[in-house]
């Protein structure tokens, strides 16, 4: 039996790599040992990367890092907030739905 996932848009080009390989280990069956590695290197990829954007001053220049002061992190962890709260929202809205058919008959 294969299952399948719906599309899923990551947003970055290393959420993009993980969704392949979550694509690609429940093909293989998820136990073998090169879904493990498979998964291993989708944590280490991005990570790298990553690493390499924050540590090396050419790759910092070109993506522009800069440093964040309080108002800006406070910025960020309240827009990252608002897309739990439209995930859990629309979970709530599925099981009210799902729950009103069922009584419904």
């Amino acid at each position: 039996m294969t299952r399948s996932l719906p599309p899923v848009w990551c947003g970055s080009s290393s959420g993009a790599i993980v969704s392949i390989g979550k694509r690609f280990v429940i093909r293989t069956g998820g136990s073998n040992l090169a879904a493990a590695c498979m998964l291993w290197m989708l944590f280490a990829l991005p990570a790298f990367l990553m690493a390499c954007i924050l540590f090396i001053p050419t790759l910092q220049s070109a993506f522009r890092r800069t440093v964040l002061n309080g108002a800006q992190w406070l910025t960020v962890l309240g827009v990252s907030l608002l897309s739990v709260l439209q995930v859990e929202t629309a979970k709530f809205v599925k099981r009210m739905y799902w729950r009103y058919k069922r009584h419904r008959g």
